[in-house]
C-alpha cells in the first residue's frame, strides 16, 4: 500500500466530514482524543483527508475520537454503533461519556484559566433506549462529547472498516456519524508481519503506578474477602487495559515470613498472571510484574518491610532492616513467584529506597540491590535515582580569537563543569550490587544548560543525564524516568488543565530517545493537598497536589507548584447523578489516561520503527513534532528538554504517526 493511499484514505462516507447534522439545530464535531473539548467552544471543522473520525490503526491497538456535539434544549444523549456496521466494530467500540470537573485554581504553568474541563470518562450505562442517569447529560446550548474507544485483536486482517455512530434523545434520532477504521499490517525487516507490541512482549515500554488501596477504599468501600477480590480484579484489569501495573493492591502481599499460605492472598497473587489483555484476551496483560518489597500485619503474623524507617519526618534516614529476615524474605517470596510461573522478563523490584541522598546510595541501595540479585535471579531491580557524578571539574582548551583589525591569536580559556553532592556510580560500575534499572526525573532525564564559558572549551552540558543513561542501557540495563509536578510550560505535564496534548505527547521524547519504562509515584492521590489526612474526592476536589518548599535541593520539581489531577488519574466508580453506583465497578478513567494508552502505543510504534529502520530514520519521521534540545524555562536546575510547538500538534503526531503506520505497511 502506498503511503498516500494509507495516511490520505478517504472512504465514500467520510465525505460527509462530521457527519450528520440531522437537525438544523444540532451541531457536531469529530475531534482527536488530544483536542480539548469545552463547554463553549470547540475547534472548527478541520480541512483535510486526515479526519479524527476515519482511525488508521494496526492490530493490537487501540484508537478513539471524540464527538462533540451541541444541542439546543437540555436533554439525555445515547450514543451506538448501529447493526448496519461492520460487525467487528459493533463488537469492539466502547462507548464512554466526557465528564466535566470544575477548577478553581489553576495548575502552575498550565495557562491560568479556570472553570470546567473534560477529564473523567464513565461508561454509557444500560440500555440504549433508557434515557436515565447511565446516559450523557447535554446541556442546551453547550458543548457536550462521547469518546469512542475502538479496540483492534492482534488477528486483526488489514482492510478499512465501515460504520456508523447514531446519537439518540427521547425526541429520536438527532446524529449519524460515519467513522472508519483503516487496519494496517504493519511488517518487520522480513517482510513478515509485526502487529502492534503487547504487553507480552519484551520489547513492550513498561508502565508502573503507585496504587493506593487504602486511598480507593476510603470513597468506594467494601464488604467481605469476596467483594474484596472483585474490585481488586477490576480494578486491574482497568490499569492492564491502559497497558499500566500498580505497584500495590490490597491483600496482594505476603505474610512476614515471604509466604502466601496464610489467606487469601494467594488468590490475589494469581490475578497478576490471569488479567486478561483487553482486545484478544490472551491472560498475562499486565506489563510488570512487581515483587512485592513488604508484608502485611495479619494471620497473627507481624508485617515487614526492608526498609527501616526511623522517622517520617524524612526518608533520609532511612536504613536497612534486619538483613538476614530480609534475606529469608526476599528468597520466600521469589520462590512463591517462580511456583506461580510470575518471574519472566516483566519481573521487577523496586528498590525501597527512594530518591536515595548520596549516603544510601552507596550503602543500603547497593545492599538490597545484592539481596534480590542473589536470592531472587532473574529478577530486576529498579531505582528511582539518575546517575550522578560528584566534585568540580576543570576543563581548559587554547582558542582562536580574531579580532576585527587584528591577527587571529591563540588564547587560554579554562571553564568549570559542576557535579552532584555525591556520587552514586558504585550502582552502575558492574557487580551484583548495581541497579538494573534507573528511575530518573523527567524533567532532568537529558542534562542542562551550558554556559557560554563552557561552549568556549567545547564542552556541552546539554546531553549530561542521557548520556549517563545510554551507558547503563548499552551495558544491559535500562533507562526510565518518573514524572513530577512542574511549573512550567515546555514541558508536558499530568494536569487536567495542561494542553490536551500532554498526556499523549509526553511519552514521544521517550520513544524517540529509546526509554524503556514510566513510574508515577501515586495514582489515585484522593487526599486533600494540603490536610493530607482528609479524604478528597476528585470529582468535586480536582486540585490534588501543593508542593511546599523543602531541603531536598537534589529534587526541587514539586516546589510551590500547584497541580489539579498529578497523582490521580481516574475516579472512584460512585457518582449516583451519573448513574455510578457500585464501589465494585471498574475504577472510572480519565480522558488523560486514555491519551496516556495511545502514549504507550506510540512508543512501541517507535520502537517497531527503529527496528526496522533505525534510529536516524525515526528521528526524521519525528522531526515534525520533536527537535533538538533546549533550557526549558521554569525547572529548577536549568535543564534541557526536547524542543516542541503545541500550535497544531494534534494534527503532526497524528500525520506522524500514520506516516510510520505507512512505511511499515510496505
Amino acid at each position: 500500500m502506498v503511503l498516500s493511499t494509507l495516511v490520505f484514505v478517504v472512504v465514500a462516507v467520510a465525505a460527509l466530514v462530521h457527519a450528520a447534522h440531522a437537525q438544523a439545530a444540532v451541531e457536531t464535531r469529530t475531534l482527536f482524543l488530544t483536542e480539548e473539548v469545552r463547554p463553549g467552544a470547540v475547534r472548527g471543522d478541520l480541512v483535510g483527508p486526515v479526519q479524527p473520525q476515519d482511525m488508521v490503526a494496526q492490530p493490537g491497538e487501540e484508537e478513539a475520537f471524540q464527538l462533540a456535539i451541541r444541542v439546543p434544549t437540555t436533554t439525555r444523549l445515547a450514543a451506538a454503533v448501529t447493526a448496519g456496521s461492520d460487525s467487528w466494530l459493533v463488537k469492539w467500540t466502547q462507548v464512554l461519556r466526557v465528564e466535566n470537573v470544575t477548577i478553581t485554581r489553576p495548575s502552575s504553568g498550565a495557562g491560568g484559566r479556570t472553570g470546567q474541563f473534560e477529564d473523567p470518562l464513565p461508561p454509557q450505562l444500560g440500555d440504549v433506549t433508557t434515557f436515565d442517569a447511565g446516559k450523557l447529560q447535554a446541556v442546551g446550548g453547550q458543548w457536550s462529547a462521547f469518546v469512542f474507544v475502538v479496540s483492534l485483536p492482534i488477528g486483526m486482517p488489514a482492510g478499512v472498516h465501515q460504520g456508523t455512530i447514531q446519537v439518540t434523545s427521547p425526541a429520536g434520532v438527532v446524529a449519524n456519524v460515519p467513522f472508519s477504521v483503516n487496519v494496517v499490517d504493519t511488517k518487520d525487516g522480513t517482510g513478515a508481519s509485526d502487529p502492534a507490541i503487547t504487553p507480552h512482549d519484551p520489547r513492550n515500554y513498561k508502565v508502573l503506578f503507585n496504587f493506593n488501596p487504602s486511598w480507593y477504599r476510603a470513597i468506594a468501600p467494601v464488604g467481605d474477602a469476596q467483594e474484596n477480590y472483585e474490585q481488586t480484579y477490576r480494578t486491574l484489569w482497568m490499569l492492564a487495559r491502559h497497558r499500566a501495573a500498580p505497584t500495590h493492591w490490597q491483600r496482594a502481599y505476603p505474610v512476614a515470613d515471604g509466604t502466601y499460605t496464610c489467606s487469601a492472598a494467594d488468590g490475589y497473587l494469581k490475578v497478576f498472571d490471569q488479567m486478561p489483555w483487553w482486545a484478544d484476551g490472551k491472560p498475562g496483560g499486565v506489563p510488570v510484574a512487581l515483587m512485592p518489597n513488604q508484608a502485611t500485619a495479619r494471620c497473627n503474623q507481624p508485617d515487614y518491610e526492608i526498609r527501616d524507617q526511623k522517622t517520617k519526618a524524612t526518608k533520609f534516614d532511612d536504613t536497612l532492616g534486619d538483613t538476614a529476615k530480609a534475606t529469608s524474605f526476599i528468597r520466600n517470596v521469589a520462590a512463591q513467584w517462580t511456583t506461580s510461573q510470575l518471574v519472566d522478563h516483566r519481573t521487577y523490584f523496586l528498590n525501597p529506597f527512594d530518591e536515595p541522598d548520596g549516603h544510601q546510595n552507596n550503602t543500603v541501595v547497593p545492599k538490597v540491590n545484592t539481596l534480590v540479585h542473589e536470592n531472587a535471579p532473574g529478577v530486576k531491580v529498579l531505582g528511582t535515582t539518575w546517575p550522578m557524578v560528584a566534585g568540580v571539574k576543570k576543563y581548559c582548551k587554547a582558542v582562536t580569537v580574531r579580532v576585527k583589525g587584528r591577527a587571529a591569536r591563540k588564547v587560554h580559556k579554562c571553564a568549570t563543569k559542576p557535579g552532584q553532592v555525591s556520587s552514586n556510580t558504585v550502582l552502575r560500575d558492574g557487580g551484583s550490587d548495581d541497579l538494573d534499572g534507573w528511575i530518573a526525573p523527567y524533567f532532568r532525564s537529558y542534562g542542562f544548560a551550558t554556559t557560554k564559558a563552557q561552549k568556549a572549551v567545547g564542552l556541552s552540558r546539554s546531553r549530561e543525564i542521557i548520556d549517563r543513561l545510554n551507558t547503563v542501557q548499552k551495558g544491559g540495563g535500562e533507562k526510565w524516568t518518573y514524572d513530577l509536578p512542574l511549573g512550567s510550560s515546555q514541558v508536558p505535564q499530568l494536569s487536567i488543565d495542561s494542553p490536551a496534548t500532554d498526556a499523549r505527547f509526553m511519552f514521544w521524547p521517550l520513544g524517540r530517545d529509546e526509554f524503556d519504562g514510566w513510574f508515577i509515584a501515586v495514582s489515585n492521590r484522593w487526599i486533600d493537598p494540603i490536610e493530607t489526612t482528609k479524604v478528597r474526592n476528585p470529582w468535586d476536589a480536582p486540585l490534588s497536589w501543593v508542593g511546599t518548599k523543602s531541603s531536598d535541593h537534589d529534587n526541587m520539581g514539586p516546589h510551590g507548584v500547584v497541580s489539579n489531577g498529578w497523582g490521580s488519574l481516574f475516579y472512584p466508580p460512585i457518582r449516583p447523578e451519573l448513574g455510578l453506583t457500585s464501589p465494585l465497578a471498574q475504577p472510572v478513567g480519565s480522558i488523560r489516561l486514555e491519551r496516556m494508552r495511545d502514549g504507550v502505543e506510540d512508543v512501541n510504534l517507535m520502537t517497531q520503527y527503529r527496528n526496522r529502520f533505525g534510529q536516524a530514520a525515526l528521528n526524521r519521521r519525528l522531526v515534525s513534532v520533536l527537535r533538538g534540545l533546549r533550557v526549558a524555562k521554569n525547572l529548577p536546575g536549568g535543564e534541557t528538554f526536547p524542543a516542541y510547538s503545541n500550535a497544531g500538534l494534534p494534527l503532526r503526531m497524528e500525520i506522524a504517526r500514520r506516516t510510520m503506520l505507512a512505511d511499515l505497511a510496505q
